[in-house]
């Protein structure tokens, strides 16, 4: 047992996978050894602190050289342990049980609330005089609603606490709308809510709690975004009144703070040679483009291609750059903040290069207009004309809008207009053709995520096997243990560090070799005594990088040797083939941008102007920037759909030569 003095190094078993209990086994054994025959118990931290030693116990973390006959000494004392724990908390009563909880360790008290469940103190003690004496210790109210067996027996006493709780409200909003939000040790509980409490009384702990002062901004913004949820108690006048509040509260905050600010620049260069030029400053990013350029070829074909290779709306391989990839958010953007449960995650990389993509559609089609040119001609021309001409896709058709219209008018006309391009697509992809009367009859609404193709195999995405799931860790993560060997020998990660270095097994830490051993083992690295480590296929790590940076991977961008190792990856269950117009990412991104269906803090543009939802008032400026938002979504699809027809074709020739 720990020493009176001793109690900041109390013993605590944390679970099996937690290095803190691996931390403490030299103490463990020595508590245990000091036990005796007859453990002394002088309070309500040792009877816990035995319970902690029974654990580590029961797993058998004990030192890894102890002699087995001392190993069955400790064994043997299990039984004597339990018996003592069992005794003490049978016997507790009122009086007993509030002097336990006012003495416990801060470090045990929720040990000692699981305690008292598993020994049925709870039904033998009056609820208020727990309760009283839980809050009297500073027991946080999350520690109690993430015992169930005392929410359930002292269900009144808990609702009566969570009415006049002042931060009650966070616990209800974080259960329903927090994304994997969870309390107590490990992580692994739940809020338990008393029956009692009724809608209207989250509700009414909810409103209260927008009205104060201490508000936290990340709860209301988990409030404004709410989606349709029976259980919460927030309606749309909740939802309207925490809005007004998050804005309020970053008002007064910036007015006595100075923030962060992050910027960025789309300029027009009269005498600029190169294309295009880029200056990255950390927090503001400049972009240049030549005008010469930009007004020397003005051709549609042209036009089209520079979005993709001189405004970097895609890759390549056409992978859209506009969706917020979890490869550019750092550590903390990941982990800092709260969460909600249907939130489209987006960090500063996001937020920066959407607000650059706008920027450029702003910058080209005003160029353009400067020549006489309409961008909805431009995509007019593809759909109506280019298309027909080069894959034989006849009937397609697009209207632009009128140029003598307000942009309130454009967008609504857009909107639809867009619909209606990828129900024509959908025709087509099914029947081989597009029958007007059939469209003119369809209804279905438009499910990005489910937007055929006219490949079998187009994308190419992680399965949840371990073994790939752990080699990407290894491989690409900037939290991998393989990027950094000494101070001078380190990189970011270990892909870096293995191109940028000549690395050798000899110069790794220990702990690193058994990871280097799981690369080698599966055939993605080599390694010979006193050589360099090297990948056996750079190619293959090209293709897990486009993952890794992507979350997918274009199958058919890819040469005969890609493809073979593709299909080898898929075959050890690695990969997974799917087959739509749209990826993943970017049809979470069309969601995120034009409904609320699967992201509670969707831009909802889509609904907004066609159902006519728009804010009383707003200025032209909010129409003409939706307006740059059709336009690029519109260029998105275009090449999306461009690059379907193309690989399309490209596989049909292949196989036509075959023939």
């Amino acid at each position: 047992m720990s020493s009176p003095n001793s109690e900041t190094r109390r013993i605590h078993f944390y679970g099996v996978h937690d290095y803190g209990t691996f931390l403490q086994i030299p103490e463990v054994y020595e508590a245990l050894c000091a036990l005796g025959d007859q453990p002394k118990v002088r309070s309500i931290n040792d009877i816990v602190e035995l319970w902690h030693l029974m654990q580590f116990i029961e797993v058998d973390l004990l030192p890894p050289d102890l002699a087995e006959v001392d190993r069955e000494i400790v064994h043997n004392k299990v039984p004597l342990l339990k018996i003592i724990v069992g005794r003490y908390f049978s016997q507790l009563h009122n009086v007993d049980v509030t002097e336990a909880i006012s003495a416990a360790d801060p470090r045990y008290r929720e040990d000692l609330l699981t305690l008292f469940k598993k020994y049925r103190v709870y039904q033998r003690c009056d609820e208020e005089d727990v309760i009283q004496a839980l809050l009297k210790s500073d027991f946080s109210i999350a520690s109690i609603l993430a015992c169930d067996e005392l929410v359930r027996l002292y269900d009144k006493s808990v609702r009566t606490l969570l009415i006049e709780s002042p931060i009650a409200a966070e616990l209800i909003v974080k259960k329903y709308l927090e994304k994997n939000f969870s309390l107590g040790k490990n992580n692994k509980g739940t809020v338990n809510l008393p029956k009692s409490l009724t809608l209207e009384d989250k509700h009414q702990i909810i409103e209260k709690y927008i009205s104060e002062e201490f508000a936290n901004p990340n709860i209301l913004n988990l409030i404004v975004n709410a989606g349709a949820n029976k259980d919460v108690g927030i309606d749309d006048l909740t939802k309207l009144d925490a809005k007004r509040a998050y804005e309020s509260f970053w008002n007064k905050h910036f007015e006595t703070h100075e923030g962060m600010t992050f910027g960025c620049q789309v300029l027009l260069a009269d005498d600029q040679q190169e294309e295009s030029t880029v200056t990255d400053s950390g927090l503001e990013i400049a972009y240049s483009y030549s005008k010469e350029w930009l007004t020397k070829y003005t051709d549609n074909s042209t036009i089209m291609n520079n979005f993709i290779y001189v405004f970097d709306y895609s890759t390549k391989h056409m992978l859209l750059n506009f969706p917020s990839f979890e490869s550019e958010m750092g550590v903390f953007e990941k982990v800092m903040g709260i969460k909600g449960n249907k939130e489209y995650q987006t960090g500063i990389g996001f937020e920066q290069k959407e607000a650059v993509s706008v920027l450029q559609m702003q910058m080209y089609t005003q160029l353009l207009r400067s020549i006489d040119i309409r961008l909805e001609d431009v995509i007019a021309w593809f759909f109506n004309t280019h298309i027909s001409t080069e894959y034989h896709a006849d009937n397609f058709q697009f209207q632009p809008s009128s140029s003598t219209a307000t942009f309130l008018e454009r967008d609504r006309h857009l909107f639809s207009e867009m619909e209606s391009l990828l129900h024509q697509y959908v025709l087509f992809v099914k029947f081989g053709k597009i029958d007007r009367d059939l469209l003119s009859v369809s209804s279905a609404p438009i499910v990005y995520q489910q937007l055929p193709s006219l490949l079998k195999k187009k994308y190419v995405y992680l399965s949840n096997d371990e073994n790939i799931q752990k080699i990407q860790h290894l491989l690409f993560s900037d939290q991998s243990m393989l990027g950094y060997i000494d101070d001078d020998l380190n990189e970011s990660t270990f892909v870096k560090l293995i191109s940028n270095h000549d690395v050798c097994i000899e110069q790794l830490q220990s702990y690193q070799i058994p990871e280097i051993n799981f690369l080698r083992n599966l055939g993605i690295l080599s390694d010979q005594p006193g050589k360099s480590l090297r990948f056996n296929n750079v190619l293959q790590i090209v293709i897990l990088y486009e993952i890794h940076s992507f979350g997918v991977a274009s199958f058919l961008h890819y040469p005969e040797e890609g493809r073979v190792l593709i299909e080898e990856m898929e075959k050890l269950g690695w990969l997974n083939f799917e087959s739509t117009l749209l990826t993943r990412e970017e049809s979470s991104y069309f969601d995120f941008m034009l409904n609320q269906h699967t992201f509670n803090n969707g831009l909802d543009l889509r609904n907004k102007y066609l159902h006519g939802s728009q804010i009383a008032g707003e200025d032209n400026s909010t129409h003409f920037t939706t307006y740059l938002r059709i336009l690029k979504m519109l260029i998105g699809l275009t090449i999306k759909i461009n690059d379907d027809f193309q690989l399309f074709q490209n596989e049909s020739d292949k196989e036509k030569k075959m023939d």
